[in-house]
């Protein structure tokens, strides 16, 4: 169950860090912690401390959720217009 209204609408996307976002991403795209590490040459733990931190920010529960909320707002062509 989603927690935090802002998460429906896109606002607290604005909120996530350029490493959250890229982690967000990968993490829609059904990656594991440890395949999302290797990707941007960072730790498990590191991962799963980042993942913690999304699923706050955007009142989320679980990698289902944030999948998700990756997919309605587009999150891959957000990122493509801003890198």
């Amino acid at each position: 169950m989603v927690r935090n209204s802002s998460a429906d609408n896109g606002e607290a996307f604005s909120r996530l860090s350029w490493q959250e976002k890229q982690i967000l991403l990968r993490l829609s795209e059904g990656k594991s912690d440890q395949e999302i590490g290797k990707s941007l040459f960072l730790g498990e733990g590191t991962i799963r401390n980042y993942v913690n931190s999304i699923f706050s920010k955007l009142g989320l529960d679980n990698r289902e959720q944030a999948t998700a909320y990756a997919l309605k707002h587009n999150l891959r062509a957000h990122l493509g217009n801003s890198d």
